[in-house]
């Protein structure tokens, strides 16, 4: 596959962009082998110093032996704010259509319909700079299969609200 990389920065303003992208391609070593599908990862510094980076992946397997993991729709967008000695994140999406996990024929692993929402902001208190932190998680299902055991979950939403955290 080929490795397409561009890069804008116009001089009129202070924003700059970096953008990777790449056909499929396969790397197989003796017992390993990965495979990456089209995938695209896009960086911007904003006026304000503000990072975005942005990314998709179609898809991925990389296999040892009988084992492999395997990666469908991956996609999602990062926000970074420079904060004094910190990086703050204005915002985070991230999505995963599937997961698995496979020994031989087997799954052991299924994920699918997986999503990650989530935020840290800093607000003032008086002099003291506090931090908030909120994030989400979802999973549509989730199987695991053991010799033994099957185990599932479905409709599962997971949430962390902290507030009010001291940076120091």
């Amino acid at each position: 596959g080929s490795l397409l990389l561009q890069w804008q920065t116009p001089f009129w303003q202070d924003e700059q962009r970096l953008q990777l992208s790449s056909d499929s391609w396969q790397w197989q070593g003796a017992a390993e082998q990965l495979y990456l599908n089209p995938w695209t990862l896009t960086l911007t510094r904003t006026e304000s110093s503000d990072w975005q980076a942005t990314w998709q992946l179609a898809g991925l397997q990389l296999s040892h032996g009988d084992r492999s993991l395997a990666l469908r729709g991956l996609t999602g967008q990062l926000q970074l704010m420079p904060a004094d000695d910190v990086w703050l994140i204005p915002q985070l999406q991230a999505q995963l259509q599937e997961a698995s996990v496979q020994q031989g024929e087997k799954p052991q692993l299924l994920l699918t319909g997986a999503a990650l929402r989530g935020a840290v902001h800093e607000s003032k208190n008086g002099l003291l700079t506090l931090v908030d932190m909120q994030w989400r998680g979802t999973i549509d299902q989730l199987t695991l299969h053991q010799p033994s055991q099957h185990h599932e979950l479905q409709d599962l939403t997971m949430g962390l609200s902290l507030g009010g955290i001291d940076r120091q």
